[in-house]
């Protein structure tokens, strides 16, 4: 790079500012059947990215809220680590907002699902509230505010593209380049899928991690604008919903503004590759489920000493077996009322993808099965419950 090219970098640097990044994440919550896995994981991710990137500028107001300590991702805490920072920002601070848990939309508003929320609005943080916080972070003329959300719950930029723009033009635009955004991971009635790539990240924290990592096509030019990085986690969450039956995601955003730009990226930071991501499988569940029964059963027959009349070793125990064997432990007071249904179920979804026959299961009726059987498959008494839990951030 010579002298001139990187004079020109560094007013494009300046002009685009540093990136304040508020990262929270919560899997605990006041009821353990609200609870989930992965979105501390996934903030963490995201905040770790911002923190070692050779082009995210990442200012040290920067924070990172996990639910490890349940008392960091109460409303009161979320909202009073806001208010210590009032009014301390300048213009020249990008203020992005990423948060990963619970949401629910209350009369058409939206509402962040914290930590000691209880089902009633005035113990969630509202999308409104939230917004109002972040603007008064800013002394004088606003900079940019973004809101990134990974929970269930118009277009900008630049149409030419920054890349074949004019230095002038483009300095000009960063500079000028404010805006405040939302991002949400999914529409409205639709669930945000908590599993995704191996089950350890969600659908929309996977191509947002990408984004910020500098993949291609997440860039306008060597640009990470609102604009790119909203088109391509749009894109590639709507490729997934049409090549998955079981997954349906079509993130939406907010914008008011020019725009919002992020960083400026250097060719070689630059990935043109696209990442691998490995997609949630209803019928892969289906199948740890029927395999993890079979083996719940044999160590109940052994734990329990129940003898089977059909001559079985019940080490493969068959459906009547399974069956025989949950109706002596419901006499022993272990299952409850509707495990058959239950039961009926899981064999019902095997033979229907044993036999390739296509199905389409809603996302509700999913996140309510699998709730059960795992419920069911705990209450079968053995040493062994370790069973998987599928959580969809509702």
């Amino acid at each position: 790079m010579t002298k001139a090219e990187r004079i020109k970098k560094e007013k494009k640097q300046k002009a685009i500012g540093e990136n304040c990044l508020f990262a929270v994440g919560i899997n605990k919550y006041l009821q353990n059947q609200d609870c989930l896995d992965n979105c501390e994981q996934d903030a963490t991710l995201v905040h770790n990215v911002f923190a070692k990137s050779n082009f995210l500028a990442m200012s040290t107001d920067s924070c990172l809220l996990i639910s490890d300590d349940e008392a960091k991702t109460s409303k009161k805490a979320i909202l009073d680590m806001l208010h210590e920072r009032k009014g301390q920002f300048k213009k020249d601070k990008n203020i992005i907002f990423y948060y990963s848990g619970h949401g629910c939309t209350i009369d058409g508003e939206f509402y962040f699902f914290v930590s000691d929320s209880e089902k009633n609005a005035e113990t969630m943080i509202s999308l409104k509230e939230l917004l109002e916080s972040l603007k008064e972070l800013y002394s004088g003329d606003r900079g940019s505010i973004t809101v990134l959300i990974d929970a269930c719950c118009e277009r900008v930029g630049n149409k030419k593209g920054l890349q074949v723009q004019s230095d002038n033009y483009v300095l000009k635009y960063l500079k000028m380049a404010k805006g405040m955004g939302v991002i949400f991971s999914c529409t409205e009635g639709e669930y945000s899928l908590d599993c995704f790539n191996n089950q350890e990240i969600s659908v929309f924290t996977s191509f947002l991690l990408d984004a910020l990592k500098g993949q291609a096509r997440a860039l306008d030019g060597n640009f990470l604008t609102f604009a790119s990085l909203y088109k391509y986690i749009e894109e590639q969450s709507n490729l997934v919903s049409m090549s998955n039956s079981q997954i349906k995601q079509h993130p939406t955003c907010l914008f008011e503004g020019k725009n919002i730009i992020y960083a400026i990226v250097d060719d070689e930071d630059i990935k043109t590759e696209q990442e691998k991501h490995q997609v949630f499988s209803f019928r892969e569940k289906i199948e740890e489920a029927l395999s993890e029964l079979r083996f719940q059963i044999s160590s109940a027959i052994i734990e329990k000493c129940i003898v089977i009349g059909s001559g079985e070793d019940g080490f493969n125990p068959s459906q009547n077996c399974v069956y025989m064997v949950c109706k002596e432990l419901k006499k022993m007071g272990y299952l409850y009322y509707g495990w058959e249904k239950t039961l009926n179920n899981l064999y019902y979804y095997s033979a229907m993808f044993e036999n390739g026959e296509g199905i389409t299961i809603p996302y509700s009726v999913q996140k309510v099965f699998l709730e059960d059987m795992n419920y069911f498959l705990n209450s079968i008494p053995t040493y062994t419950n370790d069973f998987f839990e599928i959580n969809l951030r509702s």
